[in-house]
């Protein structure tokens, strides 16, 4: 199975967000690299380092680095390339470049299917007329087709995009739990359920830590955690999220499954079951019945309540909780 580190959004958003946060933090430092007058020669490329994120193989993901000019004296851009075919630079002028000023690239990069799952390095090289070539690394990870369309479904969800969500799921789409057995549920785009209430109140987050395609079968890796889990100082306890794709590689089944033999964690749940019994008798019957608790916004937040006044009552540190979203 293919291991991830982090779960990060689709090439469009990441690129972004990655890209926009460099260039602020590029641009801001540039000043005191050629403030020293005589000093700073030739010209720089910024960002130094292009992230293209996550992209699905096969696809193309699209970036800007900007050429500048550190010297004190006009320089003549004449040409860039990548260092591979997989690099276009769109559209390129040459242009003279007075001191300070700023040209922009265009730069594409396309993902390889023969490194999946793999972070690709190569390099852009801008031909200067007079002075050295300056150069910059391009950097992109090929990911599997399916597995860039869940990421793009899971963004669409944290950002509760309904008509997005519905792009990514099939008409008739259904969810089931342990097993895939019967009809399943319904799977809305609007993201309304018993458990979706739950999730958004208890500010649920998840991370991937692995996946593997089998034909249109995505099988995934995931942990969670919650305003649940950590009151309860329970760590979060990897589970299976299976995903099953139509011919138009949209989701037509998901199915929520325990990892064979994972032991199950249940952090202080039995100091907190003991408190609760003795100052709120009658209590946890009510929010689960048999053992399962009944998801619901209201719940949660009586749940909350109660796991902050037991932890308050019996002297247990203060717990950082989620932000809304």
């Amino acid at each position: 199975m293919r291991r991830i580190t982090t779960i990060t959004p689709t090439t469009a958003f990441k690129c972004s967000f990655v890209y926009l946060l460099a260039m602020c933090i590029s641009l801001l430092t540039i000043p005191t690299a050629i403030g020293s007058g005589g000093d700073a020669e030739g010209a720089i490329l910024v960002p130094n380092v292009l992230d293209f994120g996550k992209c699905a193989a096969g696809d193309t993901a699209a970036g800007t680095m900007w050429i500048i000019n550190t010297s004190d004296a006009p320089i003549t851009v004449i040409g860039a390339k990548g260092s591979c075919g997989c690099t276009t630079i769109v559209d390129f002028v040459s242009e003279t470049l007075e001191p300070r000023q700023a040209k922009e690239l265009h730069i594409r990069m396309k993902a390889s299917s023969k490194h999946l799952d793999q972070q690709v390095t190569k390099k852009v090289t801008v031909t200067l007329a007079d002075g050295p070539p300056v150069e910059a690394q391009l950097q992109i990870e090929s990911i599997h087709p399916l597995y860039a369309k869940l990421l793009g479904y899971r963004e669409a969800r944290k950002a509760h995009a309904t008509q997005r969500i519905a792009g990514y799921l099939a008409e008739e789409s259904r969810i089931w739990f342990d097993k895939k057995e019967g009809p399943g549920a319904l799977r809305k785009p609007s993201g309304d359920g018993p458990w979706a209430e739950w999730d958004r109140e208890m500010k649920s987050t998840s991370t991937t830590h692995a996946y593997e395609v089998n034909g249109n079968e995505l099988v995934t890796v995931v942990s969670e955690t919650n305003d649940y889990f950590k009151l309860l100082d329970r760590k979060p306890t990897p589970y299976l999220l299976t995903y099953w794709f139509d011919d138009e590689e949209r989701i037509e089944g998901m199915l929520v499954s325990s990892l064979p033999k994972e032991p199950k964690n249940k952090g202080r749940n039995d100091q907190f079951k003991k408190w609760a019994d003795e100052h709120h008798p009658g209590v946890l019957d009510e929010l689960q019945p048999d053992g399962r608790i009944i998801p619901s916004k209201e719940n949660a937040i009586r749940w909350r309540e109660l796991l902050i006044e037991w932890r308050q009552d019996v002297g247990l540190p203060e717990v950082n909780l989620g932000s809304a979203e």
